[in-house]
């Protein structure tokens, strides 16, 4: 709202969008002052986010100016980002837009977070295998079935190398122990290779984000310029008022009571 109710700033600030919206009203904060109910704001075209999610066998559209969910299009959970497809290209082509005027930003599990999920994983199992080795091969199964009920991705790279440490270790094979033990601690090293690899990419963008979030130069270069215009224009403005106030009324080459009027006026 703030930017709406400065034209100096609003326009500076306009001057850094694409050509074809730099007079687009909805480019800032929507005025809702005139608007009698939150109904009303479906109707009223504004920049916003739109999400699209999977759900109960259907793609949803979830609208922050729409009063519910809405559901779109019968589908499975394999096969969501294909009935999503053409619902987005209808919606893309319906612009009235020359340029562009959306974004897109998908939503992804945190790799980081599925990296240190894993590599616990295999580090508690390691740990468990190394507390039941004294254990008999009940107590020692059901130990594995504990452990596995609560670690239930199957699709982790060492789920296989896991269920055999653990079988290994109930029939008390300890030179299969050595080795899957060996192994499993391969895969939880390489993980954890991963893991600072991504912390360190994940600090270049965090540094990078804030950078560009707090970067205001170009906005406050360009705003000081219209400023320091406008104060030129101003004083031009004054010298000329004083110029003609003190010109000779005699002086009919120069003299203008009109112009004098005018300019004192406006200044």
């Amino acid at each position: 709202m703030a930017l709406g109710n400065s034209p100096f700033i609003y326009k500076v600030h306009h001057a850094y969008t694409a050509s074809q919206h730099q007079n687009d009203p909805r480019m800032i904060d929507m005025d809702t002052e005139n608007l009698k109910n939150t109904e009303d704001l479906i109707e009223v075209a504004n920049y916003h986010y739109v999400s699209y999610i999977y759900k109960n066998g259907h793609v949803w559209e979830l609208d922050g100016l729409k009063g519910r969910p809405i559901k779109l299009s019968e589908c499975d959970e394999a096969t969501w980002l294909d009935a999503l497809k053409p619902i987005l290209e209808e919606r893309m082509n319906a612009s009235n837009d020359e340029g562009i005027a959306f974004n897109l930003m998908a939503v992804i599990h945190d790799s980081l977070s599925s990296k240190k999920a894993e590599a616990n994983t295999y580090q508690d199992c390691i740990d468990q295998i190394e507390q039941v080795k004294e254990f008999e091969s009940q107590a020692a199964q059901a130990h594995k079935d504990g452990f596995f009920s609560k670690y239930l991705n199957n699709n982790l790279t060492g789920y296989p190398v896991m269920q055999e440490l653990w079988d290994a270790r109930i029939q008390q094979e300890e030179s299969t122990i050595t080795e899957k033990a060996t192994k499993l601690n391969e895969l939880k090293d390489s993980v954890q290779d991963e893991i600072k690899i991504v912390e360190t990419d994940n600090d270049v963008i965090m540094a990078d984000v804030c950078r560009l979030k707090t970067d205001y130069f170009p906005f406050i270069e360009e705003l000081l310029r219209a400023a320091m215009q406008k104060m030129v224009d101003d004083l031009n403005l004054c010298n000329c008022a004083f110029s003609i106030i003190n010109r000779p009324k005699n002086d009919r080459l120069i003299y203008d009571a009109d112009a004098k009027t005018k300019c004192i006026s406006k200044w």
